[in-house]
């Protein structure tokens, strides 16, 4: 999509997310009032096109199982695994990824005591990559029709799942499939849930991830490896272009039980620490000033104050220790767990999947 048409588009979406929202004590909530373009209520909704049926049949046997409307599946363009999903992938020390820039967006996460960075500028040309850190399965994902990059557990009955790019989409985003069966199933990247296929109506837990400049990401982790840019492919892997400040409607989208919440990165770099609280469940949210690097928190009964890099509790001003698994009072030993339903999203891309939102108003 050109450029130009990529900003109109997202300023329509943007706006319709911003309908309907009232200050109330400088911290409210107000569900979007102008619904999106309802589901297609046409006679052939279960059959997808014509086209999507010559290119990608495997994934539409007679009477297949399927959540969403069919006919609203298109043809993304490159084919099955026309866009190479990275499955043996390669990781190197910080200090020897040259090729890096100080700059550079980065999707980071830790598991097992393992810290990985995934730059945007390799995710966007392969979308997914299948991996594991510290013996844990993880499937680190990016639609950059939509700009949300999202990590998962692919674990399905204890068995962890290879996906790859299926070609098309729904909404606008990423449809992954699983592999290794001959009836794989179709998954959504911006929900992590089986949508058509046999194994329709299960999600993925997701997986704490926080999209980071690298520089920040590697102060904070400085035993972080980095996805190699010697992947097997032939691609240039230049840098990915920051669409921050030329779209200022991208938002992070906090999911807390049965709610939804979009917060502007402006308010969010403003303030850097936000207490609120998401359908009855007390958040905290730590956001970078220089960045769209933010950690969510669920806080109990604490209240917090101060700066990304120095966050206090309202009540003993201790200062807390920020990390990928938690947040932690060293005086005391409590910590509070972190917020997995968390993600960068363009405004349009998550109005189309949460169009009952609410939006955080900031004081």
């Amino acid at each position: 999509m050109p450029t130009r048409w990529l900003l109109v588009f997202l300023g329509i979406y943007a706006t319709i997310l911003l309908v309907g929202c009232e200050a109330d004590e400088g911290q409210t909530s107000s569900p979007v009032t102008e619904s999106i373009e309802p589901f297609s209520t046409d006679p052939n909704a279960d059959r997808p096109s014509a086209r999507v049926l010559e290119r990608y049949g495997i994934f539409f046997p007679n009477g297949v199982k399927h959540s969403i409307p069919m006919n609203d599946i298109h043809d993304g363009g490159p084919g099955i695994d026309g866009i190479a999903a990275l499955t043996q992938p390669r990781f190197i020390p910080a200090a020897a990824a040259d090729y890096m820039e100080e700059d550079d967006r980065v999707l980071g996460i830790t598991l097992g005591g393992k810290s990985r960075a995934y730059p945007l500028r390799i995710l966007v040309n392969h979308e997914i990559v299948n991996d594991t850190l510290g013996d844990r399965p993880a499937l680190v994902t990016f639609c950059p029709e939509c700009g949300t990059g999202i990590a998962f557990d692919p674990t399905v009955d204890g068995k962890a799942l290879e996906f790859g790019v299926s070609g098309t989409l729904y909404q606008r985003n990423l449809l992954m499939y699983d592999r290794g069966s001959d009836t794989p199933s179709l998954w959504l990247q911006a929900s992590g849930e089986a949508v058509v296929g046999p194994k329709t109506g299960i999600s993925l837990d997701r997986v704490p991830i926080a999209q980071a400049l690298w520089r920040e990401w590697k102060v904070a982790h400085p035993n972080t490896t980095v996805l190699s840019k010697e992947t097997g492919h032939n691609y240039s892997y230049i840098p990915y272009p920051d669409l921050l400040d030329r779209i200022p409607k991208q938002i992070l989208g906090v999911i807390v039980g049965d709610e939804q919440k979009a917060y502007f990165f402006k308010d969010l770099r403003q303030m850097q620490v936000i207490n609120d609280v998401i359908d009855g469940v007390p958040i905290v949210l730590i956001a970078s000033p220089d960045s769209n690097a933010v950690r969510v928190y669920k806080r109990k009964n604490d209240q917090f104050e101060g700066t990304f890099e120095q966050v206090r509790d309202s009540r003993s001003r201790t200062v807390w220790e920020l990390s990928e698994e938690m947040l932690l009072n060293p005086k005391t030993g409590e910590s509070l767990e972190r917020v997995p339903d968390v993600f960068v999203s363009y405004a349009g891309a998550w109005a189309r999947f949460f169009p009952d939102t609410l939006i955080y108003q900031k004081p």
